[in-house]
């Protein structure tokens, strides 16, 4: 049996805050706006780490503008850092197909929710756990950096997301975005209602309260 509660009893947990006219005005604002949703058939890449080093001229260079001192040569001494070449290829692969979508539109400035599907190559009835395969967070981590300025304004604002990685015959990408739900799942009652110490009602089923899956490819 799920627990539910009333509005008035949220506010009183906490879970409800009330907004000011001006906040309100502008959320609906927002969730006038349609989802925006782009398929990207292009093979998934996960968010590759930076990688900082000290190149051989940097070191000669602070060297002999150090005149022998140790403190001046770690001073002078300037690191640089780039991102993998296959990352930002595949980041503005994504960026690309995002301003697409959008037409012309300015990017989410409000909470949103993301629904995220990574087919990578192989075999469907298989999961992709293979170490080249990368991990899922990582995979969302790319993504979402991609969309910041294009179709989110920054990532942070995603208060809510579904992500899957499968293989398939066709590689690519599916991201659908949208204005936050103002709904709160039965799953978030529940969770909040135990850390204020009511120990009643059942666990709700896993999913309860989520937002629908996309519309081509039925359940998750």
């Amino acid at each position: 049996m799920t627990a539910r509660i009333s509005k008035q009893s949220a506010r009183v947990l906490g879970l409800l805050k009330v907004r000011s006219a001006r906040a309100r005005r502008e959320a609906r604002t927002h969730h006038d706006r349609q989802e925006v949703r782009f398929i990207a058939p292009i093979t998934p890449k996960t968010k590759s780490r930076a990688r900082t080093f000290y190149s051989v001229a940097a070191i000669r260079k602070a060297f002999l503008l150090s005149g022998g001192s140790v403190e001046k040569f770690l001073a002078t001494l300037k690191a640089q850092t780039i991102t993998p070449t296959e990352t930002r290829a595949f980041e503005r692969a994504i960026a690309e197909f995002g301003a697409l979508a959008m037409k012309g539109a300015e990017p989410f400035d409000c909470p949103v929710e993301i629904d995220l599907v990574f087919i990578l190559k192989g075999d469907a009835t298989e999961w992709p756990v293979a170490p080249s395969d990368g991990d899922l967070d990582n995979h969302k981590k790319a993504v979402l950096d991609a969309l910041k300025g294009v179709v989110i304004t920054d990532d942070r604002l995603v208060v809510r997301s579904r992500q899957i990685m499968v293989c398939g015959p066709n590689e690519g990408v599916y991201c659908a975005c949208r204005p936050a739900s103002p709904d709160i799942s039965d799953l978030t009652v529940w969770v909040q209602r135990q850390l204020a110490g009511d120990t009643n009602g059942r666990l709700p089923a896993l999913g309860s309260g989520e937002a629908s899956a996309p519309a081509a490819s039925g359940a998750w």
